[in-house]
């Protein structure tokens, strides 16, 4: 099934297995798991490439990367000009608009700021966004596909990420 892919463990079993077709049709939520290199987005490139939405974009943001909360945030939703130092001009959010009915693949997902990850939890929720600094409404329909190297239970008991979102 997963063509780029090769083993046969009993763990990479159950991934295939957790990753049936009938999944893949639905909208339905993933959360990969699993330590650094052992080929998480892999993994969420093949759902993306199985499921109705293949025809449409992979977006991959790795949330871990954008050092400053202004630039994680410029990266991650759209923004007006002028918004905060540095904001010169409109930015379209590439990953939320641009992955418009395809896949959006969140990588690092434990390493968001919990003010962060409130605004995704409404995205997640609502299906929508809006431009920071702005007032229009924009509906996205994004399949969503998150991985982490984190133990997210771990990271809900300490409080530094929530559990709705989890």
């Amino acid at each position: 099934m997963f063509e780029e892919i090769v083993g046969t463990s009993k763990p990479l079993r159950r991934v295939f297995g957790n990753t049936s077709r009938k999944s893949l049709r639905r909208n339905q939520l993933f959360l990969i798991t699993g330590e650094t290199g052992t080929g998480k987005e892999l993994i969420a490139r093949a759902i993306h490439k199985r499921s109705s939405r293949a025809n449409k974009p992979f977006i991959r943001i790795n949330l871990c990367c954008h050092t400053t909360i202004s630039r994680r945030i410029g990266v991650i939703w759209a923004r007006k000009r002028a918004l905060f130092t540095g904001a010169t001009q409109r930015r379209h959010g590439p990953e939320f608009e641009m992955a418009d009915g395809g896949t959006l693949f969140l990588d690092e997902i434990g390493e968001l700021p919990l003010d962060t990850q409130i605004s995704l939890l409404r995205v997640l929720q609502e299906r929508e966004i809006e431009r920071l600094g702005g007032t229009e409404v924009i509906p996205v329909d994004v399949r969503f596909i998150a991985a982490t190297n984190r133990d997210l239970q771990v990271a809900i008991d300490e409080g530094t990420f929530r559990q709705d979102l989890f």
